[in-house]
């Protein structure tokens, strides 16, 4: 019996792609990393092919895999579709590949890594790393010289100041900078970039003079008892 709700078929046949192929007996499906509509979609398919050690020339079955390997917007496009209008291999990966393309044909240009900014959230090694990530993809690689002014120009308040101090060292001096500024931070020796802007707003609205009066007041009151 076929139960639908609106256009949406419930019916097991009308869910699942291949519902007739059963997977080989003793066949354990590996853990596919998913691929959630974001990255190199050629990438995926070449981990997904690589892990379907000895099933890999099944075709239906590796079809039927496919969509195991896919997660968040990956997943809500291919399920939303008819599982049936891929008469092969060949033609689900390669709409595949037509719809998730674009992810590699925007690279980022150094007018972009120059801007990528630390995170609040993030430590100075997560966000060296990011943005490392981030120049890697870019298709004419920079030199060193070129990468250490660019992660300069990327930096914000007493990042860049400190940087500005041994321009045209190396990236791995200037990473080491940045750890050592992180540090200073942490332990109250360097003012960070937030703490200089809220002690500004106060200076500009009075309130740092104000608390500052009423400490005088105290004090004398004190001195006077």
């Amino acid at each position: 019996m076929q139960l639908s709700r609106g256009t949406e078929s419930l019916d097991y046949n009308d869910l699942c792609i291949y519902p007739d192929i059963d997977i080989p007996t003793g066949y354990k499906p590996p853990k596919f990393d998913a691929f959630n509509g974001k990255g190199d979609p050629h990438a995926h398919l070449r981990a997904y092919c690589d892990k379907l050690v000895s099933v890999g020339r099944n075709e239906k079955l590796r079809m039927k895999l496919f969509i195991w390997s896919f997660s968040g917007e990956a997943l809500t496009r291919y399920t939303g579709q008819d599982l049936h209008k891929w008469r092969d291999w060949q033609e689900m990966d390669e709409e595949f590949m037509s719809r998730f393309r674009f992810n590699t044909e925007i690279t980022p240009n150094r007018f972009s890594l120059a801007n990528l900014q630390k995170k609040p959230s993030e430590s100075f090694q997560e966000y060296v790393w990011r943005w490392r990530t981030e120049d890697a993809r870019i298709q004419s690689p920079l030199d060193e010289s070129k990468l250490s002014k660019y992660f300069i120009r990327a930096q914000e308040g007493v990042y860049f100041d400190k940087m500005m101090s041994i321009i045209g060292q190396k990236c791995a001096e200037l990473v080491e900078m940045g750890d050592f500024i992180e540090e200073g931070i942490k332990l109250g020796k360097i003012q960070s970039m937030a703490t200089l802007q809220v002690t500004s707003k106060a200076i500009q609205t009075g309130s740092i003079n104000g608390s500052m009066k009423k400490r005088e007041d105290v004090s004398a009151v004190t001195l006077c008892y």
